[in-house]
């Protein structure tokens, strides 16, 4: 039953591909619903369906709802049903029985789809009441025939069911209608089959088949293929049935509707079954069973897409009516908006010649702000020069301070040196009154002060940080931040260079720093 609702969907579809072409986003969506791409369908459709509503065209919205009513009903039947019914209002209300007709049709076949027979069979024949007595352009006499005679072949009224396959069959062939004829000829096959006519049966067969690869419709090519297998196989023509069944799922494996595999595996499972292949049909089986699963999986995730379109539709509809709302809204404020623009354009020259002033006296504020921070640039960069030529004396000082220290001792160092060559109580006294000039205090403080001036809270720093300092550590402290030589820091100190390596020694152990940690870089760091 799926299998044929699959081909009824199809050629149900196919009957509007006339009146599609009038319709620029109603083609690009039947191209994408025959390539099994709902979701790229519906939006076409749907796009059709706003140019409808925007244009204000009744007929192209009842349309564009009767196609969306096409795209939907194969994952959701209630949606399908939902746009069909929406598509009969408009069309009642443009009193068009050609167009009541087509959605009669698929409101039958999405009763039958429900398993609702009954109403199906009632609406199918409103459906053909409603049609107009002149060609059918879109071929729906043929389909309402056709499925009334799947209906009533539901029910078990052969005669029926045969008497209305035959009416389709006998339509299709007035009207040249070779798109569904093929379908028609495989119905008529199967009842000349059911008759024993095996001949007849070949010559529809083959028809369907024909017509089928002369349209280069794949879908029908294996609806012929299989009815051919199954033809053959009840005659027990092995050979011929394989064939044809081979040809088929050959076809179907590159169609995107994997029913059509599916029914090819089912066909050549009860062949293999009655072959008593009994291990060939449990792996096709297995194989169907791993399809059907695929298809399951498929199938939500089209149907996940459906309800997202369908959902964007619902939201686009709501935009719409806002859209419609928000433009009558603006025919009321441009009345508003047209006297006002009057006033504007008085307040704007008011305001133009306001501003004018303004401006003037801006300009002004603005020249006199750029010539006071000028004015204050200058003034800072004046500051800034005296501070360098101060810090750049007391530098000076510091250096010419340090320098003469160093001289003053090396000098008297090299007197106390010769004079140690000489004995006597004038000797001894030179040198007592040497070493006297050699650790004088005051210039001590005078090079201090210098050297405070120019790094300010430079002692208080170290000081703060290691209390128990000795005031001869300091003064190596900053010896070193003069980045003084052990020599000439002897020399200043009227010491030995060995006396100086211990003292700084000593200043590393006090300072706490590691062997790898240089006493200069941390000295000049502070």
């Amino acid at each position: 039953m799926k299998q044929f609702f699959l081909c009824l969907l199809f050629l149900f579809l196919a009957s509007n591909y006339v009146f599609a072409q009038e319709q620029t986003a109603l083609q690009k969506g039947w191209h994408y619903l025959i390539q099994d791409d709902d979701t790229l369908a519906m939006h076409f459709f749907h796009q059709a369906l706003n140019e409808a509503i925007n244009a204000k065209n009744e007929l192209d919205q009842a349309n564009a709802f009767l196609y969306l009513g096409f795209a939907s009903y194969g994952s959701s039947l209630h949606q399908g049903l939902h746009f069909a019914q929406e598509a009969l209002l408009r069309f009642d209300k443009l009193h068009s029985s050609y167009g009541r007709a087509r959605v009669l049709q698929l409101l039958a076949t999405i009763k039958t789809r429900e398993g609702n027979i009954k109403e199906a069979e009632q609406l199918a024949q409103q459906a053909l009441t409603n049609l107009p007595s002149k060609q059918d352009t879109t071929f729906t006499r043929g389909l309402a025939l056709n499925l009334l005679g799947f209906l009533k072949e539901k029910q078990q009224q052969s005669d029926s069911s045969d008497f209305y396959y035959q009416e389709s069959f006998r339509f299709r062939l007035k009207e040249k209608d070779s798109l569904y004829l093929g379908a028609s000829c495989i119905q008529m096959g199967k009842l000349a089959d059911k008759r024993k006519q095996y001949t007849l049966a070949d010559s529809f067969f083959y028809r369907a088949l024909f017509l089928a690869q002369q349209d280069s419709n794949k879908q029908a090519q294996v609806n012929a293929l299989l009815a051919l297998a199954t033809h053959f196989s009840g005659r027990s023509e092995v050979q011929a049935d394989r064939s044809y069944l081979q040809q088929a799922k050959l076809i179907a494996q590159t169609l995107n509707d994997k029913s059509f595999l599916l029914r090819c595996l089912t066909l050549e499972k009860e062949m293999l079954e009655q072959e008593q292949q009994y291990k060939e049909a449990f792996l096709i089986n297995e194989t169907m069973l791993q399809l059907k699963d695929s298809m399951k999986n498929l199938e939500e995730e089209r149907l996940t897409r459906m309800l997202t379109i369908q959902y964007d539709v619902q939201e686009t509809e709501r935009k719409l009516l806002l859209i419609q709302k928000e433009h009558h809204i603006t025919k009321l404020t441009n009345y508003i908006l047209l006297g006002s623009v009057v006033f504007v354009l008085i307040l704007s020259l008011v305001g133009f010649f306001v501003y004018r002033k303004h401006h003037k006296q801006q300009q002004a504020l603005i020249e006199t702000q750029q010539a006071l921070l000028q004015a204050g640039e200058e003034q800072k960069k004046l500051r800034e020069q005296t501070l360098q030529n101060e810090i750049e004396f007391k530098e000076s000082q510091l250096s010419a301070i340090t320098i003469q220290m160093l001289q003053k001792n090396q000098l008297l160092e090299e007197i106390q040196e010769k004079l140690e060559t000489k004995e006597g109580d004038l000797g001894l006294g030179i040198r007592k009154v040497i070493h006297k000039n050699q650790v004088q205090e005051q210039e001590w403080e005078d090079f201090e002060k210098s050297f405070e001036r120019v790094n300010r809270n430079f002692y208080t720093r170290i000081k703060q940080q290691y209390p128990d300092i000795s005031a001869n550590e300091l003064k190596i402290c900053a010896l070193i931040k003069m980045n003084l030589s052990t020599k000439e820091m002897a020399g200043i100190m009227a010491i030995t260079p060995e006396s100086v390596k211990t003292a700084r020694y000593r200043l590393r152990k006090k300072l706490q720093l590691q062997t790898e940690d240089n006493l200069n870089s941390f000295i000049m760091n502070l």
